[in-house]
């Protein structure tokens, strides 16, 4: 349930509504079937901390809600902020009139491409309660996804001889449905850390300056 508000940016009503069937994939990817404000269905990409999350509230069952109370029943927005309210108590956070809707903030770290800072992307910042974080220019060692760059250009691109763009999309879709799948593989995680040392290696370098000069 944390995830799926948290994470996800649901509401509690969409959480609570959503069921076994709603999950699918998509382009590789794990996806929700999510049934918003006024009916409007829409389909929310998974990321693997949310999947595996869900994967244990499922339990191996085939069908029915994703989310039960304890009596084994679909959950509602009471019996949320009941287990919100104890989780709140066993991690001693202390917050006053802790409920469901507190989760729904999101923050979205990004680079300064133009297109992030448009009216249409701000006017979905607003419906959605996301604030977007933007690093510093020629900054790219503070955005963490650089760091999932460098494993897809090793694992997709780099050595291919694809005919066209539709057989390098499959290529590419095969590594995301693996990447879900394996996301704690050693290689991956390894290609990760690599790439990290790399990139945080040229946090004090000058735009253009040379290795040897920024040393």
């Amino acid at each position: 349930m944390v995830a799926m508000l948290g994470l996800l940016g649901l509401r509690i009503f969409e959480a609570c509504g959503a069921n076994i069937a709603d999950l699918g994939e998509e382009h590789g990817h794990r996806v929700l079937k999510v049934r918003g404000k006024g009916g409007k269905v829409v389909l929310v990409p998974l990321p693997p901390v949310v999947a595996r999350a869900i994967d244990r509230a499922v339990d191996e069952r085939d069908d029915g809600p994703i989310l039960r109370n304890a009596r084994g029943a679909r959950m509602d927005r009471h019996a949320a902020t009941r287990r919100l309210k104890h989780l709140d108590q066993t991690a001693d956070l202390r917050i006053p009139k802790m409920h469901p809707h507190m989760l729904r903030h999101t923050f979205v770290i990004l680079d300064n491409l133009t297109a992030h800072n448009g009216k249409a992307t701000r006017a979905w910042e607003d419906r959605n309660r996301v604030e977007l974080c933007f690093t510093p220019i020629y900054a790219a060692w503070a955005n963490p996804i650089e760091a999932r760059f460098r494993p897809l250009r090793t694992f997709v691109i780099a050595g291919s001889d694809r005919s066209n763009h539709p057989a390098l999309l499959r290529h590419l879709h095969n590594y995301l449905r693996w990447r879900n799948a394996n996301a704690r593989h050693p290689e991956g995680l390894a290609a990760q850390r690599r790439e990290r040392a790399r990139i945080r290696s040229e946090r004090q370098r000058r735009w253009g300056q040379s290795a040897t000069l920024a040393a």
